[in-house]
């Protein structure tokens, strides 16, 4: 199956390319080329994290070990649950696969599961703030899109 030329998102290309979601940011912070309409560029992330990162070796000096394409650091669990949910409703609305009714019904009915997920992950997600900033949002979004 041939890579993708873009990740509609850093969670996304974080997990793709092996690497700590910060690593995207700080590259975006420093005017890395690859971050361009919500989309992490694969070719441009790649030869910015060459130059800025070394390639360990593996302990047989057979070269750097392969990138795990479905390895998220634990640590991350929290910022990666919020973001992933967040951007694939957002980005699939951009998109238009949804109405903003849809994408509100959509959003709004996202908080509690991701809530009852970040509980048992113990993500350390503030339940209230959550709560309150995703339902403002998808209640903004939903009555803007209406009166647009």
């Amino acid at each position: 199956m041939p890579k993708p030329t873009y990740f509609d998102s850093q969670a996304q290309a974080a997990a793709a390319l092996n690497v700590e979601i910060e690593v995207l940011r700080q590259a975006k912070r420093d005017g890395c080329t690859a971050f361009r309409s919500g989309r992490v560029y694969r070719q441009e992330i790649a030869a910015w994290l060459a130059e800025r990162q070394p390639r360990a070796a593996s302990q047989d000096d057979d070269g750097p070990e392969p990138p795990n394409h479905t390895f998220v650091h634990w640590d991350d669990r929290r910022s990666m649950l919020l973001e992933l949910v967040s951007e694939f409703l957002t980005m699939n609305f951009k998109r238009g696969k949804f109405t903003p009714a849809q994408y509100a019904k959509m959003g709004l009915a996202s908080i509690d599961p991701v809530l009852q997920l970040g509980r048992i992950w113990k993500a350390g997600i503030d339940e209230k703030s959550f709560r309150a900033i995703w339902t403002a949002e998808f209640a903004r979004a939903k009555k803007s899109r209406a009166n647009g």
